[in-house]
Parts: structure tokens; C-alpha cells; sequence
């Protein structure tokens, strides 16, 4: 097994447009071609590190290879914090002090002391205390260069109080930030699995974060944080309205405040696509629909090429919100349209998805197709999905892809193959994936249909399935697309069957 090596994941981790900003500026700096600049070149073209093909194509020059990928490192990030100055008010913020630093050594002292004011009050709007502390001791440290002892004994007041307010603010957001991560480590550990004990311990994170609440209306970085806090809170000990009546208020506070949009990107899209997600497990698809295009066009406006990784990261995910409000919405032409614009999509991005994402959007796709009665198109859609052979991919994906390939082939009239298929994936269901009560459930229903002896049974049988399955639906409502049998159940029993 190969080793892993940190220089090499640096490089491999870079955008068209970061390697390209570092080509330009090494190249500027270091007319001759440089050490450090050949192993880049050479671990730029390999996709996994191996040390004998770096050596190989290094030709055999002499060189400290461990000291020359040491000063790639630090001039890769010295390239990238000049490729991503201004990106968020923090690195705005840093860029300033690191300037500030500069000029009080040089004690161009008017000059500091005007940036040191510029800073404070960009800090105080962007509620980055940390950095508004430091500022606030420049600010003591130039007046007391200017010798004038009263006007020194003046600011202490001043410099006391901003001081207490900076001080008292990080205390609440940080109280804030700890419990937001208390319930982020419960829901990513056990979901809606949660002991009783957690539950517990999740009325008690939602008691304090309401609390915080009351004390957010002049904190924008507070009011976000409880918010944010108390929608994950509520997707496990809430109910579904409540959680999208949380997750509104927080996309909400964005658009209040557009200028945090561009500061803090990573999180408004989050909630923005939290929020569609819950308009569509809520069947509110046209509300879904508008707040999605609402996403998408913010994005479209934020798009810059420090973010471009970000954007071609969450638009995949904005296109299965879209296949999932077209096929709740049973607009299956829209959807499939849509899915030949993600193709194009997919074909230009600059760093090819991951294989959970390529699989869940083949799943979107299929059940589209299979809306829209094209169900030799949904069949070699699943079947790439079945037949992916990267071991990684997410259980989940595959157990649903088998179990909708089944209703397919119920659907092309492939009974005797349907009968085979049924054999096979009920063992899997009854072993190896026993937790799914759900995927047990569908096969033993179809196993029934396929052997009934009437019309009148199948129907029988098809409304007895229906119910049942309803139960294991409320207990798990975020599994969204298990929802298609019981559309497929309904549709089946209106054709007559």
C-alpha cells in the first residue's frame, strides 16, 4: 500500500485556477527553473504518490528532496493566501493586522493608527472579537506613544469598555458554537437513532440555545449560531414543521442581511438547501421549487474563482433538489430535461465527483425515467449503480438501487426474472442488510402480488403492503425516496390492477 504524502496532497488539492495563479507567480519570481518548482511539475502529473516514479522524473538531479518539498509547501500557501486575500471578512481582518504589525514597527504611527480605526469598526460589523481585541491594544499602544498622558488616561475608560463588550460577546458565541457542536456530534452519530439519554441532552442544548436567543437581537453571529443549532436540534427531537420553521428563519436572517451572503457562503447555502429539503419532505414542492431557484441564482451571483471549487461541489446537490421537486411534483419531462443539463454540467467541471455523488444522482435520474414510463432507461440506470465496483460507495444507495430495480422489471413484465431477482435480494435483505425493515417488507410484497391468484387478492395485498409501510415511513421520514413505492402502490391500484 502506498504512503500517503502531505506535499503531494497539497498539490493534488489545487484548483485550475490556484495552480495556475502559483505557476504564474513562482514563475515571476524564479526566472531559472527552480528545485522545488521540478518536483511540482512532477507531483502535479501523478495521481497517487509513489517516491520512485517522483525520483524517476526528477532525471536523476541532485537535490535535498525532504528540504525542496518543505519550500513548496510554503510557497504553494504563500500563493494561496495571496489567491484568496479577501475572500471573508476573517482573512480581510488578518491581511489588516498583518499590515498594522508592520507599520507600528516602523512607527509610521498616523498612518497605523488610521488603519487600526478602519479595522475596528470593519471588525465590530463582522463580530470578529478576537481580532478586535488585538486592535484595541494597538489602539492603547499608539497613544501611549504619543507621550500625551492624559489623553492615555482618557482612552482607559474607552479601551475598558469595548474591551468588557468584546470579551462578553465571545463568551456567549463561543457558549453558543459548543452547544451547535453538541448537537452536530449527536446527529452525525446517531441520527434519528437517538437514545433516550440524547434526547435528553438535546432538550437541554435547545433550552439554552432559546435562551441565547432572547439575548441575539444585536448579534448577527449569535442569532445564526442558535438558529443553526436549534433546526439541528429539532430534525431529531422536533417535529417536521419545526424544523422548517428553523430552518426559514435562518435562510431568512440571510437575506436580512445580504451582506453576510458573501462572508459566510458555506453557510447560507447549507441552510438554503436545508430548507428546500424540508419544503419537499413537507410535499410543499412549489415552495421547494422557489426558494431552490432563489439558491441557485445566489450562487450564480457569488461565483467567483475563490469559491469555484464550492460551486462545482454543491451543484450537484442543487440538481437532485431539482429531480426530487420534479418527480414529487410528477413533472417528469422537466426533470429528465434537467438531468441532460447536468450531464453538460458534469462534463466541464475541473474536478470529477465523488462516486456517492454520481450514484445518488444516477438513482434521481432512474426514478425519473421510471416516472415517465421509460423504464428500459431507468433499468440501465440502476444497473450502473449495482454494478459500480468501488467498494466506498454508501450502503443506503445500492439497497435502494436493487429494491427499485425490482419494480421495474414488475413493470417491463420481466416476471420470471423478477422471480429470480426476488430470491437473491430477499436472502440480502434477511442477512446482510436485516436492519432495513423496509427492504424485507417491499420484497415480501412483491413476492405476494407475483403469486396471487386474483385481481381482487393483489389489490388486497397491495393495500395491506401500503399500510405497513406507512409505520416504517413515519419512523424514518428523512428516507424521502422510499416514499416512491407507496406512489408506485397507488398508481398500480388506479390502474385496476
Amino acid at each position: 500500500m502506498k504512503r500517503n504524502d502531505m506535499t503531494h496532497e497539497l498539490v493534488r488539492s489545487l484548483s485550475k485556477s490556484e495552480k495556475r495563479f502559483f505557476q504564474l507567480q513562482s514563475r515571476t519570481t524564479d526566472r531559472e527553473q527552480k528545485n522545488y518548482l521540478l518536483v511540482f511539475d512532477v507531483l502535479s502529473s501523478t495521481k497517487t504518490y509513489d517516491g520512485h516514479v517522483l525520483l524517476t522524473g526528477l532525471k536523476g538531479k541532485k537535490m535535498n528532496l525532504s528540504y525542496e518539498k518543505k519550500y513548496l509547501q510554503e510557497q504553494i500557501m504563500r500563493s494561496l493566501r495571496n489567491f484568496h486575500t479577501g475572500l471573508s471578512s476573517a482573512t480581510i481582518l488578518y491581511d489588516a493586522l498583518r499590515d498594522i504589525e508592520v507599520l507600528f514597527k516602523k512607527r509610521l504611527n498616523t498612518l497605523c493608527f488610521a488603519r487600526v480605526r478602519s479595522a475596528q469598526a470593519f471588525a465590530e460589523q463582522y463580530e470578529n472579537y478576537p481580532a478586535l481585541l488585538a486592535l484595541i491594544d494597538y489602539e492603547s499602544k499608539l497613544i501611549s506613544r504619543t507621550g500625551d498622558y492624559e489623553k492615555l488616561w482618557n482612552y482607559r475608560k474607552e479601551g475598558y469598555i469595548k474591551k468588557t463588550g468584546a470579551l462578553q460577546a465571545c463568551e456567549q458565541i463561543t457558549h453558543a458554537e459548543c452547544l451547535v457542536f453538541e448537537a452536530t456530534v449527536i446527529l452525525q452519530r446517531k441520527g434519528s437513532s437517538a437514545s433516550t439519554e440524547e434526547k435528553e441532552k438535546l432538550r437541554g442544548i435547545r433550552a439554552g440555545l432559546k435562551r441565547l436567543l432572547k439575548d441575539s437581537r444585536k448579534s448577527f453571529l449569535l442569532e445564526e449560531l442558535c438558529l443553526i443549532g436549534l433546526y439541528l436540534c429539532t430534525t431529531i427531537n422536533g417535529g417536521l414543521k419545526e424544523s422548517y420553521r428553523y430552518s426559514r428563519r435562518t435562510v431568512g436572517l440571510y437575506w436580512k442581511n445580504e451582506w453576510q451572503l458573501h462572508d459566510r457562503p458555506g453557510r447560507f447555502f447549507a441552510s438554503s438547501i436545508n430548507l428546500v429539503n424540508r419544503c419537499i419532505l413537507l410535499g410543499e414542492y412549489d415552495e421547494a421549487w422557489r426558494w431552490l431557484e432563489k439558491t441557485k441564482n445566489a450562487m450564480e451571483d457569488l461565483r467567483k474563482p475563490a469559491i469555484q471549487e464550492m460551486y462545482e461541489e454543491l451543484m450537484p446537490v442543487i440538481y437532485s433538489l431539482a429531480f426530487r421537486i420534479s418527480a414529487g411534483r410528477a413533472d417528469f419531462a422537466k426533470g429528465l430535461e434537467l438531468a441532460k443539463e447536468f450531464d453538460r454540467f458534469e462534463k466541464n467541471i475541473s474536478v470529477p465527483l465523488r462516486a456517492n455523488t454520481i450514484i445518488s444522482m444516477r438513482l434521481h435520474i432512474a426514478r425519473l425515467h421510471f416516472g415517465a414510463a421509460e423504464y428500459a432507461k431507468a433499468l440501465q440506470k440502476l444497473n450502473q449503480v449495482i454494478n459500480w465496483k468501488q467498494t466506498e460507495l454508501q450502503e443506503d444507495l445500492v439497497q435502494f438501487a436493487y429494491l427499485f430495480r425490482l419494480l421495474v422489471y414488475y413493470e417491463m413484465k420481466k416476471y420470471e426474472l423478477l422471480e429470480n431477482q426476488l430470491a437473491s435480494v430477499s436472502r440480502f435483505f434477511s442477512s446482510k442488510w436485516s436492519a432495513n425493515k423496509k427492504g424485507a417488507l417491499i420484497c415480501k410484497a412483491l413476492h405476494d402480488v407475483l403469486h396471487a391468484k386474483s385481481k381482487t387478492a393483489e389489490t388486497t395485498l397491495l393495500q395491506q403492503f401500503k399500510k405497513r409501510f406507512r409505520k416504517h415511513l413515519r419512523q424514518e421520514y428523512m428516507e424521502h425516496e422510499y416514499a416512491d413505492f407507496i406512489r408506485w402502490v397507488d398508481a398500480t391500484l388506479g390502474k385496476g390492477t
